[in-house]
């Protein structure tokens, strides 16, 4: 999937070499020069606006200036709108100070967007005016901005795909997440400034502008809050849950249970690795066991750090799949030894597992699977105390 993303990042900054040449081409015809106005206007408004970002926490950024690109897909021509996006691009590119390779990735993403909701707008509308007298003469604009809104969401998901190396499931839902901030008040304000443009002009603009301001506040409050919830939530070393997540996680599992397997894992002899290779070297196991089990776990699993070297996992199913999951979970501890001597590191994990049904406290589970843990632990130190035995005979 990796190249798949990087194919498709090498397309978009393609892409935006040839939309710029072709732009800037169509802006010397004659017929174009009935927009330049609207282009001043637009591109001016765009480059005031292009440094507002919000950074959110799929990774993607957030940008009121957006609304003025959209409105342009409509009111101007798909062969000339991506002249209104160019100077504030370039700047907010420029500020970045990444390569130049960066500068025509961003000029696609735009694009490609724009093409898109302009060419379908176009498509079932070849005059470009904007008609509401009936229900479905909306139809053409709401089209419009939808495949907007659906092109640019996926550029922005590869981009950060493609950026962070993330999983693309969990970069998909939490892009999704975002969906009701911010995007959707954002595509809202367009249109909502495309019909009224018909009848007021620009002074329709302007109200857009002053309402962005309002959901730039909101939308930077949002991403504050996750990243504070994270803070609270997440553990800063391994960026799996943490204690006070597994917390509350057990208030909610005691209020509302559902049936799952529970298993507690404790990683062996990592007492001895921190003494002797160092702190450092203990994170980095740390950080390669949670990214391990993590990646091995399906979406609606989860997994805590509950301290020290100590990790829980709990993975709902029904009542009948209890020993498939149990298997599982030792299968999961089997790849993960393997994953360890592939790192050349004297440390082995040990898994206990309880099924969770309901009937009891989620506590009195986790103390199974604590009692079990340990038990595979001794299993282990016998197993080791024996081999070392043979090989002394």
């Amino acid at each position: 999937m990796k190249l798949v993303t990087r194919a498709i990042v090498n397309f978009v900054s393609i892409f935006g070499a040839i939309i710029t040449l072709a732009s800037l081409y169509n802006l010397l015809k004659p017929e174009s020069s009935t927009y330049y106005i609207d282009i001043f206007i637009l591109s001016l408004c765009f480059f005031l606006l292009s440094p507002w970002s919000v950074r959110m926490a799929s990774g993607a950024s957030w940008r009121p200036a957006v609304m003025l690109i959209i409105v342009s897909a409509i009111l101007i021509p798909p062969t000339l709108s991506f002249l209104v996006a160019l100077p504030g691009l370039i700047r907010i590119t420029y500020k970045s100070k990444d390569n130049w390779r960066k500068y025509l990735l961003t000029f696609g993403h735009i694009g490609l967007g724009l093409a898109a909701g302009g060419s379908i707008f176009y498509l079932f509308n070849s005059d470009g005016t904007i008609e509401f007298s009936t229900p479905l003469k909306m139809i053409p604009l709401l089209l419009g901005i939808l495949v907007h809104f659906v092109v640019n969401r996926l550029i922005s998901f590869f981009i950060v795909a493609n950026k962070t190396g993330k999983d693309f499931k969990k970069q998909a839902i939490s892009m999704l997440r975002e969906i009701h901030w911010g995007y959707l008040n954002l595509y809202l304000t367009s249109l909502f400034t495309i019909i009224a443009f018909k009848e007021i002009g620009y002074l329709a603009l302007l109200l857009a502008l002053f309402l962005l301001m309002g959901i730039f506040k909101s939308t930077i409050y949002y991403t504050k809050m996750q990243q504070l919830q994270n803070t609270v939530y997440i553990d800063a070393l391994t960026q799996v849950e943490n204690r006070a997540s597994w917390e509350a996680f057990n208030q909610q599992m005691d209020k509302t249970p559902y049936t799952g397997t529970l298993s507690m894992i404790d990683l062996d002899n990592f007492k001895e690795l921190n003494d002797t290779l160092g702190h450092s070297e203990g994170d980095k196991i740390l950080k390669e066991t949670a990214s391990f089990i993590h990646h091995s776990l399906r979406n609606c699993d989860r997994i805590f750090r509950y301290g020290g070297d100590e990790f829980i996992v709990f993975m709902p199913h029904d009542n009948e799949a209890g020993l498939e999951f149990k298997r599982k979970m030792e299968r999961l501890t089997g790849d993960l030894n393997e994953h360890f001597k592939y790192l050349q590191v004297s440390v082995s994990a040990s898994t206990g597992c309880a099924l969770y049904t309901g009937d009891d406290s989620f506590k009195a589970s986790l103390l199974e699977a604590d009692k079990q843990m340990y038990l595979a632990k001794a299993q282990m130190k016998l197993l080791d105390k024996k081999l070392k035995q043979k090989v002394l005979i």
